[in-house]
């Protein structure tokens, strides 16, 4: 669990630096400062810090300022919360209003009075960001931190206060983890290897000579209390023993080309 909630924050770190690379109008490519602040976000809403990284890097696809972006997370987070949607798709649609005008955002009943259309028309990028920010305002309000400070609110954030835990342990043992499941791949991938350079002939051997092993255990078990739940674990455990068994032992190997012959 802990080395799951570590690759989840690892993710959206590892997507917030690529789009931080490809974004031209971001000068300070360090993800710090962002962690910072959904780090801060999170303590105030019921949204993981990772799920604001990940929302920051879709604002950044749309080549927005640090200023821009720090402005508009926080109405991301109130429109996803207003109208129950992920802060990703959230962030998307924020990043159309501004690329295709507010109107996008009509779906969730948010309109643009005929001056705000007007005012839009005539607007820089920077103009039609504050534009974007009084709408938000004005449809959503703090609606993520009205969220956040209901019961269930506070059941997510307990929750994701547990996640952050569970991240800093995963991170702990990541060396040892890595090295570890390294070794496993190369494990797997011999034992694939083996198996691909077998013959159909001796595929053939080695299944017939597991089950019939597996089925003499089974009958023993059978035989005990909880027989037949024991005989059932032998007998699948005995099948992936004798395969890897015979693949990794130059005895099996050996028996496997007789009994192919």
């Amino acid at each position: 669990r802990q080395a799951y909630a570590y690759t989840k924050q690892e993710k959206a770190e590892q997507k917030l630096r690529a789009a931080l690379q490809a974004n031209l109008k971001v000068v300070n490519k360090s993800i710090a400062p962002w962690k910072k602040l959904a780090a801060q976000l999170q303590r105030f809403t019921t949204y993981g810090d990772e799920a604001t990284l990940e929302a920051i890097a879709l604002l950044n696809t749309f080549q927005l300022t640090e200023d821009q972006i720090r402005a508009l997370i926080p109405r991301v987070q109130n429109l996803a919360a207003m109208y129950d949607m992920d802060l990703r798709q959230a962030a998307l649609q924020v990043g159309r209003a501004l690329t295709y005008g507010a109107s996008a955002l009509s779906r969730y009943g948010i309109v643009m009075t005929d001056a705000e259309k007007e005012a839009w028309e005539l607007a820089d990028a920077q103009e039609r960001v504050n534009l974007l920010l009084e709408i938000l305002d004005k449809n959503t309000g703090p609606a993520a931190k009205a969220l956040r400070d209901t019961l269930g609110g506070a059941i997510i954030a307990l929750k994701n206060e547990f996640g952050d835990l569970m991240e800093q342990i995963g991170e702990m043992f990541k060396p040892w983890l890595t090295k570890q499941i390294n070794r496993l791949i190369g494990l797997f991938r011999g034992w694939k290897e083996s198996i691909a350079a077998l013959t159909p002939e001796q595929k053939k051997a080695i299944v017939q000579m597991t089950l019939m092993g597996g089925a003499v255990l089974a009958l023993v078990g059978s035989l005990s209390l909880f027989g037949k739940v024991a005989g059932l674990v032998v007998s699948a455990g005995t099948l992936m023993a004798g395969i890897f068994g015979f693949l990794l032992s130059p005895v099996g190997a050996l028996t496997i080309a007789v009994g192919a012959l």
